[in-house]
């Protein structure tokens, strides 16, 4: 599992997060962890949030606020920005851009854990949309790592 997660994260890359998952991973990383590893890539990287808060002030450097509706925000970005963006959860945030087809790859990490009831991943997600298996890993614990990309017939967000 580190080195999928590692091929993505040592490539030059950005972090786009909803508001409440951006929090969470200031709380987890910056406030919980200050001297780890992974709190000292997480605060050097470029982040974005989105908020439909035009107030809202981002407290981590390197931190751009996405004000508005997220898919034309992302949208811009996209057409603007020369990295790869990342975004670690943000279940709600990951829907409405499958919505809006602005969501280029899936990395999904399949947990041998089932808890029975909780958020439902895709529910603003499109009635379709086509994926082709890009790549695949087992972990020893039992996690597997699914990636999808967009299928070839797969139509692409647009202005």
């Amino acid at each position: 599992m580190k080195d999928i997660i590692g091929r993505y994260m040592t490539a030059g890359w950005s972090l786009l997060a909803g508001r409440t998952t951006y929090e969470d991973l200031y709380e987890g990383w910056v406030v919980r962890q200050p001297s780890s590893a992974m709190t000292q890539a997480l605060t050097g990287v470029r982040k974005f949030v989105a908020s439909y808060d035009p107030g809202y002030e981002p407290r981590w450097e390197n931190s751009m606020l996405l004000a508005g509706e997220a898919r034309q925000t992302v949208l811009e970005l996209k057409a603007t920005h020369d990295r790869p963006v990342i975004i670690f959860g943000s279940g709600r945030l990951v829907g409405s851009l499958m919505q809006g087809r602005l969501i280029d790859e899936l990395v999904l990490m399949i947990h041998p854990l089932v808890l029975g009831k909780g958020l439902r991943f895709f529910d603003a997600a499109p009635a379709l949309a086509r994926l082709k298996l890009a790549d695949q890993a087992a972990t020893d614990t039992g996690v597997a790592i699914l990636i999808y990309s967009r299928a070839a017939d797969e139509p692409t967000a647009t202005r």
